[in-house]
């Protein structure tokens, strides 16, 4: 649906996705090596569905619906870049311009504690169209699974 253009079946789909994801698989048995690849497959899938719901929303300028999305991406991955970049896209669409601006410092704390690496290019840059109060363009760059 999403490759077709389709944005509401692509939302209704991601929505079943995140529905059907009811935490890490196999936590039970966590210790067993074959239960890694999966368990990460599934995750990533998750938060994926999450970053499709998101951009959905923020393309349709339901704002507040793609910051939940946004935010539930941080709970399970802090380092998402492109959260972050989305969480400051709709604060500055919204005239929250102070919330953007602590949404790029929380991101800088994380990924220098996390990683020890500072905010990828793209991110700056969308940390400095708020702080000149341009808007930052288009949510869809780079997202597709990529946590920088």
């Amino acid at each position: 649906a999403r490759r077709g253009s389709d944005t509401d079946g692509a939302l209704v789909a991601y929505r079943e996705a995140v529905a059907c994801y009811r935490g890490d698989f196999a936590v039970e048995a966590a210790s067993q090596s074959w239960t890694l690849v999966p368990r990460e497959n599934l995750r990533i899938a998750h938060l994926d569905a999450l970053a499709g719901i998101a951009h959905a929303e923020f393309a349709r300028g339901a704002h507040d619906e793609c910051i939940a999305a946004a935010q539930r991406m941080l709970e399970a991955d802090p380092c998402r870049e492109d959260a972050h970049r989305l969480l400051m896209r709709s604060y500055l669409r919204q005239g929250r311009t102070y919330q953007a601006h602590r949404q790029y410092d929380f991101c800088r704390k994380v990924l220098r504690s996390t990683l020890g690496v500072e905010p990828a290019p793209d991110t700056t840059q969308v940390y400095d169209d708020v702080r000149a109060g341009r808007d930052a363009g288009p949510a869809l760059t780079g997202w597709r699974g990529r946590t920088r």
